[in-house]
């Protein structure tokens, strides 16, 4: 995997959480009839776009995963890591766009799965478990943001 502050690693990150962030803004968009509907086709093809990036990032991560010693085996290695907490959150933030593509749009109210984009931010922060936040420390109750 990258190395910690390598500078593509850090223009990627840069790059990836810009687009979750802008994602996560047309989901909060879409919610909204007034700007929705008229364009609709324009945020189907944002959907569209972001979906194939998330899906390559994802991609590119279980196929580069064996870099990292935890994960070096080519087969159980990647295995392990796609079962990975990370792993499977960046799998719940795509799935939602392909259960249609494979018959299953009685499932469409998965489409809130869309929102564990957000979780994908984690990666990227200092922190990367938000339960470091809620953890009791030196006598306070938790916490805060």
């Amino acid at each position: 995997m990258e190395e910690i502050g390598d500078k593509d690693s850090r223009v990627f990150e840069i790059i990836i959480q810009t687009l979750i962030i802008l994602n996560i803004v047309a989901l909060i968009l879409e919610t909204v009839d007034w700007i929705y509907l008229p364009n609709r086709h324009l945020f189907h093809l944002l959907d569209v776009g972001f979906v194939l990036v998330f899906s390559g990032e994802y991609v590119l991560r279980i196929w580069a995963c064996t870099a990292h010693p935890n994960y070096r085996h080519p087969l159980w290695g990647r295995l392990r890591y796609a079962f990975s907490t990370i792993a499977l959150i960046d799998l719940l933030a795509i799935l939602p766009f392909y259960l249609p593509l494979l018959g299953l749009e009685e499932l469409r109210y998965l489409r809130s799965l869309r929102l564990f984009r957000l979780f994908k931010l984690f990666r990227y922060s200092a922190i990367q478990r938000p339960s470091h936040y809620f953890a009791p420390s030196s006598g306070q109750n938790a916490r805060s943001f």
